[in-house]
């Protein structure tokens, strides 16, 4: 006896129309050589609890070709609404506003589902629902926004009452989906079920590049390897990540080979996490270069991370729950990065606003095809994230310095659905063509173009893409927030309304960002004026990309605790230029105070006198580390003054037998628990044109405290010496 889920698909092959086929359903069932055993209901198409927004636009315009197989299996998300969203909406503004009190007080997991998340009877009756109807429970989540299933074809269409089908667009490619809204006996209320079709599938925004633009960069054939992309978005020294780890959206695996041969080659050690989900299993597939370029950009920019997590599966709302939610043994990740364009849905940003409260920062690329014509209707369209847009970089020599960047022609941008955010709300529109109304995008960029990387099982590849770009501001993050751990600081988290008020202040947005406002284009539709980058935001570029002041700016200095450190010992390094310091010559450092008149707190001898302090040569470095009489601040230092003391050999003005060439200076306080903190760091880079000479008519030099320096807990490069005394160094290459 036919099943009546054949029946009803073999009665709509017949082209019957769809009320007709049910109506004419229960002839089928009565008719026939045996009587139906009991278990042969007709198909209840109707429960409970009637779903909306599952039906996807994709089936008015394509032919229904087939009833799905009954023993196919497929997984699910089961997203459950959470209680007090408005609440947390309100939250979230206040946690990512930088003038709000709570600025930076996150949440939990923990404190999240305890605030947010769904009640624990309810995720419980869920649950149960589940597998009382035949379907396997895969995971559940701490936030209890959701749960992952799977089950075959024929179970979810009895539990949720429905019908699925193959289907074939006019170009001839193929997606299975539903016909009608889902439904299901259980009085819970069921916010979303993602994994009921596959009619917009996920695309990754890379590509090889035919047509390099610049090729200026040190890695093979002038592309951008680590170094260029550390030097053109440089963060702060010693800030490479450590600590951190950086969750990649993945819709694909990978080649382990490739990511080893990428680091080996430029000579990288960063580990790698895959959590599979969806009942994915790591294979790499057509789209695997996208994996590998993710976690290539992630370790060049930070290759101290403690890890790249490589989240893949078929559902995003699955992915994002993980990273919400991260299983035993993974971490939760303070930045996340998808390179992907892929549909969303009401669950899929209620996980990503869980992300928000959390303080995980995530970054989405804006897309490869140019400027917007209408609404992408799709990740990008989602609050709480930030949109990264792509340019063409050039630098100085191999890859040496930063010289310039322009918009990447295919570099997404354009105007949203929905309503402009606050933040936006004070940035002029009026020579950009963006919209006072609705959401701007991109938010930012970074390099597009000419970047190296080995992608499908060995391949060298120049690629090109927005895919390099969110990475990029990921791990350029991830860096910031170890510099926020180091400082005490909250974690970046919703990057978008501190970057946009450092935009309302125009010397410190000249100072944060490289404004790309050279009038290029993204226009994807012959019209130029959609979009140019002009100075300030655009939606061609956004606010533009990140210079060594904006990691200041999102990393700021430390809280006045920390500010009240006291240290108990100093370090002097020196470095002499082409003109040496003889042996019987001396060398003394004075700390002085930074009142009014810059009394001298302590003096040291640097170099003595004598026939055993040899001279300092050509080109050397020298240092010294010497215990402080009492501890100070660092605020009680105003300036470092090195005097050359000699030997006069008469005539008047009085002349000397030595003259010698400072190239350099830096002066290090060390502190308890590893602190420290750089008071003087000058150096000059041209050995023709050193600091300052000191002569017999000019013997001593004054250098200032730089700025209101940063103490820092990072590794400490001049630790203290419990027994300090001068230490000659290795003369400078």
């Amino acid at each position: 006896m036919p099943t009546d889920r054949s029946i009803l698909a073999f009665a709509t092959r017949l082209w019957v129309p769809r009320c007709l086929a049910l109506a004419v359903l229960p002839i089928f069932l009565s008719v026939g050589c045996h009587p139906s055993p009991p278990a042969a209901q007709p198909l209840q198409l109707t429960g409970q609890q009637r779903l909306a927004g599952h039906v996807p636009a994709a089936i008015r315009t394509a032919i229904r070709v087939s009833a799905l197989s009954g023993d196919k299996q497929l997984f699910l998300f089961i997203a459950l609404p959470i209680r007090n969203a408005e609440s947390l909406r309100t939250e979230i503004q206040a946690v990512s506003d930088p003038r709000n009190p709570q600025y930076r007080h996150y949440l939990t997991p923990a404190q999240f589902a305890a605030q947010y998340g769904a009640a624990e009877n309810d995720y419980a009756a869920v649950i149960g629902f589940a597998r009382a109807n035949g379907l396997n429970v895969l995971r559940t989540y701490e936030s209890r926004q959701g749960l992952n299933v799977s089950a075959s074809v024929e179970t979810i269409e009895k539990v949720f009452h429905i019908v699925l089908y193959n289907y074939r667009r006019d170009d001839g490619s193929t997606f299975f989906s539903i016909d009608r809204e889902p439904s299901v006996d259980l009085n819970v209320p069921i916010l979303h079920i993602s994994g009921l079709d596959n009619s917009t599938k996920p695309h990754p925004t890379f590509r090889v590049a035919h047509n390099p633009s610049f090729l200026n960069g040190s890695a093979p054939g002038g592309t951008y390897g680590p170094s260029d992309l550390a030097r053109a978005y440089p963060t702060a020294p010693g800030l490479t990540g450590t600590g951190q780890s950086v969750a990649l959206v993945e819709f694909d695996g990978f080649y382990t080979g490739d990511v080893s041969a990428y680091q080996k080659k430029f000579g990288l050690n960063v580990p790698t996490q895959t959590v599979l989900l969806d009942g994915s299993d790591g294979a790499p597939g057509p789209d695997n270069g996208e994996d590998a370029l993710d976690i290539d950009m992630c370790a060049a920019i930070c290759p101290a991370l403690s890890s790249v997590v490589v989240f893949e599966g078929a559902i995003a709302d699955s992915i994002f729950a993980a990273i919400a939610s991260p299983p035993s043994g993974v971490p939760l990740c303070g930045q996340v990065s998808a390179s992907w364009t892929f549909s969303v849905s009401d669950s899929t940003q209620q996980l990503v606003n869980e992300l928000a409260i959390q303080g995980q920062t995530i970054f989405v690329s804006s897309g490869d095809s140019g400027s917007y014509p209408a609404d992408p209707g799709d990740d990008r369209d989602m609050d709480n994230i930030t949109v990264v847009g792509g340019t063409e970089l050039a630098m100085n020599g191999l890859g040496a310095s930063y010289l310039w960047e322009s918009t990447w022609p295919k570099g997404g941008g354009g105007i949203g659905a929905r309503g402009i955010p606050s933040y936006q709300m004070p940035i002029p529109m009026n020579l950009n063509n963006g919209s006072t109304g609705n959401r701007d995008l991109p938010d930012v960029s970074a390099v597009a173009d000419d970047v190296y990387v080995i992608e499908n099982n060995g391949h060298e590849d120049i690629l090109e893409g927005t895919s390099i770009s969110a990475p990029v501001w990921a791990a350029w993050t991830a860096a910031a927030n170890q510099a926020n751990k180091n400082y005490g600081n909250g974690m970046v988290g919703f990057i978008n309304p501190t970057l946009y008020a450092i935009a309302q202040t125009p010397t410190q947005y000249g100072a944060d960002f490289h404004d790309i406002k050279d009038g290029s284009s993204n226009n994807s539709g012959g019209d130029p004026n959609h979009y140019k980058a002009v100075p300030g935001y655009d939606l061609a570029t956004g606010l533009g990309t990140p210079t060594a002041s904006l990691f200041s700016a999102i990393a700021p200095p430390p809280t006045p605790a920390s500010q009240a450190i006291r240290y108990s010992s100093i370090t002097f390094m020196v470095f002499t230029g082409d003109d040496d310091a003889r042996a019987d010559s001396s060398v003394t450092a004075a700390v002085c105070g930074s009142g009014e008149n810059n009394a001298t707190i302590v003096s040291y001898t640097l170099k003595a006198s004598d026939a055993n302090s040899p001279a300092w040569m050509n080109q050397s470095e020298h240092e010294a580390t010497f215990n402080l009489p009492s501890p100070i601040l660092a605020s009680d230092v105003g300036s470092v003054v090195i005097t050359l003391g000699q030997h006069y050999v008469g005539g008047f003005p009085p002349e000397t037998a030595d003259n010698w060439n400072v190239q350099g200076l830096r002066v290090i306080l060390h502190g308890p628990d590893n602190w420290h903190v750089t008071l003087v760091d000058v150096m000059s880079n041209n050995l023709s044109v050193p600091l300052v000479r000191l002569t017999g008519s000019n013997p001593s030099q004054r250098f200032t405290r730089s700025g209101n320096p940063v103490p820092s807990q990072a590794v400490d490069p001049h630790p203290h010496d419990p027994n300090p005394h001068p230490t000659p160094i290795h003369p400078v290459p």
